[in-house]
C-alpha cells in the first residue's frame, strides 16, 4: 500500500495550483460560482488529495520520481510533480491540469462512477534544475522557460505524450472513485485501456494507488 506524501510536497502542488489560477485559467473565480454537488460533499470528496512517492509513469522529462495532488472541489485541478531522485526529495518540473469533473450512480465495485473533463495544462520549471531540463529537452517547443513561471502548453499537448509534451487536451475521461475515511481511490487502468470512453471506464478499484486527504 502507498503511504501520503510529506507535507512539503503538498504545499508545493497548492501552490503551483494557486499560481496558474492566477495566470488565465479563471479556476477560482469559478470555484466561487459553482455549488459543489450534495453527492460531492456527502461523499467528502471535495478536498485535497495526495499521492506518495512513485516512479515516473511518463519517461518525459527524464525524471526518476513523481508525486500527484488533486484538488476536488466545484472544480477538479490535478498537480503532477517529478523529482531528480527517487525519494521525491527535490522537486524539479511541475505540471498542472485544470478541469471538471461530475459524480455518476453507485457501481458494483463500491465506488461511484466519475466522468471528467481536462481543458487546459500547464508546465512549471520549479528550480534552476527543472528550468535547464525543459529547455534542453525544448519540452513543448519552448526553448525560453523561466523558473517559477507557468506556461500554458495546451494547443501544443499531444495524443502521443511522448513527443515531449503533454497528454492531449481538452480531453475527457471516464473513472470509478471511493473514497473511505481519509484514502482515495480511483479505477484500475487494465488491458491497455485509457479511460477516455465509457466503455473503457475501469471496473474495477485500484487498491495499490492510494491518495490520502491532506
Amino acid at each position: 500500500m502507498l503511504t501520503m506524501k510529506n507535507s512539503k510536497n503538498l504545499v508545493l502542488g497548492l501552490s503551483l495550483g494557486a499560481m496558474v489560477a492566477g495566470v488565465g485559467c479563471g479556476k477560482a473565480a469559478e470555484d466561487a460560482a459553482k455549488s459543489i454537488d450534495e453527492k460531492v460533499t456527502e461523499l467528502r470528496l471535495n478536498d485535497q488529495w495526495g499521492s506518495s512517492c512513485q516512479n515516473s509513469i511518463l519517461d518525459i522529462f527524464g525524471l526518476s520520481s513523481q508525486t500527484e495532488l488533486y484538488d476536488l472541489g466545484a472544480s477538479l485541478t490535478k498537480t503532477t510533480t517529478y523529482y531528480r531522485e527517487d525519494n521525491c526529495a527535490q522537486p524539479v518540473v511541475s505540471v498542472v491540469e485544470n478541469g471538471s469533473y461530475n459524480l455518476g450512480a453507485a457501481q458494483a465495485n463500491g465506488g461511484y462512477a466519475l466522468d471528467g473533463r481536462i481543458d487546459s495544462t500547464y508546465i512549471v520549471a520549479v528550480n534552476a534544475d527543472g528550468q535547464k531540463t525543459l529547455n534542453d529537452l525544448q519540452a513543448c517547443g519552448i526553448n525560453d522557460w523561466q523558473v517559477g513561471v507557468p506556461r500554458d502548453v495546451t494547443a501544443k499537448t499531444s495524443d502521443n505524450p511522448l513527443e515531449r509534451c503533454w497528454t492531449k487536451a481538452p480531453r475527457n475521461f471516464y473513472d470509478i472513485v471511493q473514497v473511505s475515511g481519509d484514502q482515495l481511490k480511483f479505477g484500475l487502468n487494465k488491458d491497455g485501456k485509457n479511460k477516455t470512453t465509457p466503455e473503457n471506464r475501469p471496473l474495477e478499484l485500484d487498491q495499490e494507488k492510494i491518495y490520502n486527504r491532506q
